[in-house]
């Protein structure tokens, strides 16, 4: 009879401890439950507050990116106007330059035709040796202008400037020197008489060996050809051409 009765406590009282056990984890489970609910509805608003940051970071973005595309757009355009601006100012100074060249030339050669002609010449010299053809034409305008009237007018001038623009070519003479050259030769076609100013120290500074070239084509010795200046026998009508001939004799070869 204990054993029975014992038997029926015990079943009792795990009846009670099961059903309360599943009270509780009927309790627990709703918990959980709200728990997950809560925390589903959490993440489901981060997840929308992260989108919407993402969002407006892409709008930023894109923004600054048509602002930098604007902004680089209206940088090319102001660029572009300025080359623009630029080449129309060269454009007009190349003009200016030419019509100078062209009204020398015209002088120089007593009329249009005569002036083209030696402009079609210079050009072709230039572009034969290579030299910058604004300042060759600017020389050889001068010596135009400089042998107007004189026995120097015509063939000679032009074998004159074509001796030096070659021997510029041959020794490597910037273009500077080239034009100092000239220039000193333009001299001494105005003055009529060779003088050592010149010769040695214009056209010899800027032409190497030009001094001694010069006494090589007058026949004398480089002394003899001092007194010869110092004495002003030295004419340039007369020098100039043997000058010429002596020195494309001497480097005219080695051009090409």
């Amino acid at each position: 009879m204990s054993i029975n009765i014992g038997t029926l406590d015990i079943g009792v009282a795990f009846a009670g401890d099961t059903a309360g056990l599943q009270k509780a984890t009927a309790d627990a489970q709703q918990g959980i439950d709200r728990f997950g609910a809560s925390t589903s509805k959490a993440m489901r608003q981060v997840r929308e507050d992260t989108q919407g940051a993402e969002d407006a970071l892409n709008r930023l973005s894109n923004g600054f990116k048509g602002a930098v595309v604007g902004a680089s757009v209206a940088v090319g355009l102001i660029k572009l106007k300025n080359t623009a601006i630029e080449v129309g100012d060269a454009l007009i100074q190349a003009q200016v330059q030419l019509d100078k060249l062209n009204n020398g030339f015209k002088f120089g050669a007593g009329g249009a035709a005569g002036g083209a002609r030696e402009l079609a010449f210079v050009r072709e010299e230039a572009s034969r040796l290579g030299l910058e053809l604004g300042g060759a034409a600017t020389q050889y305008m001068k010596m135009v202008a400089a042998a107007r009237g004189t026995n120097m007018e015509g063939e000679k001038t032009r074998a004159l400037f074509t001796s030096i623009a070659e021997a510029s070519t041959v020794m490597g003479m910037s273009g500077e020197q080239s034009e100092r050259a000239m220039m000193a030769v333009v001299q001494m076609m105005s003055k009529g008489k060779v003088q050592a100013e010149e010769l040695r120290g214009q056209l010899g500074e800027h032409l190497p060996g030009a001094f001694a070239i010069a006494a090589r084509a007058m026949g004398v010795t480089e002394v003899e050809l001092n007194k010869l200046m110092e004495t002003g026998q030295v004419l340039s009508a007369d020098f100039l051409p043997k000058f010429a001939a002596q020195l494309r004799d001497e480097l005219g070869g080695s051009v090409e």
